[in-house]
């Protein structure tokens, strides 16, 4: 903790002193442009009819979807004006949850959450268990957590077009199980049920 609080205490001495110089001026103008102008309302507001069209297509396939990769060719017809506005071309979701209960339906999200539920198990139960130190301990594992709710919040306003945050995200899953399944397995030499 106490290197972690002179790192961060650093770090925004850092930022402070580019800003005050004027070295991260045209990148702070920048962020400020993207944020004020008519473009990013447009921008945010487009994504609404697209998460209405996730919900109305879910709806009319809540069982097997629309299939995998299909979301493209079939978001148009499910978009409504939403807040007034309807973009004049198609956008992505934006939403990965959303995408996978439009195109895989129920069986697919419940394919997609369902070992985050028992990894949430595993952990729960091997928690007493871990050491309150040490690498393989309760530090690790809170991590590994905090890593995929990180994952949760940039999957609500992204894609999984690419292989990284997938990975990233099943990788993570995989070793919070190992680790919790690490402490529950049997003692060896201690007989099993």
């Amino acid at each position: 903790p106490h290197v972690a609080r002179k790192a961060v205490a650093g770090f925004f001495v850092i930022v402070f002193l580019l800003a005050a110089t004027g070295a991260i001026g045209s990148q702070l103008d920048f962020a400020a442009q993207r944020f004020q102008s008519d473009g990013s309302e447009q921008t945010a507001l487009s994504r609404l009819p697209v998460a209405v069209a996730s919900l109305r297509m879910f709806q009319e396939r809540p069982i097997e979807g629309w299939g995998y990769g299909n979301f493209d060719d079939f978001d148009r017809d499910f978009q409504v004006e939403v807040a007034g506005f309807f973009p004049q071309k198609d956008h992505v979701s934006h939403n990965v949850y959303l995408t996978i209960a439009a195109e895989q339906g129920l069986l697919g999200i419940v394919l997609f959450l369902g070992p985050v539920v028992g990894a949430a198990a595993i952990t729960v139960r091997a928690w007493p268990l871990l050491p309150r130190s040490g690498f393989w301990g309760r530090k690790l594992l809170t991590a590994l957590w905090l890593a995929l709710a990180a994952h949760v919040i940039v999957n609500n306003f992204a894609d999984s077009q690419t292989v990284v945050g997938p990975t990233l995200w099943w990788m993570t899953l995989a070793l919070i199980v190992s680790i919790g399944r690490r402490e529950l397995r049997p003692i060896s030499g201690e007989a099993t049920a």
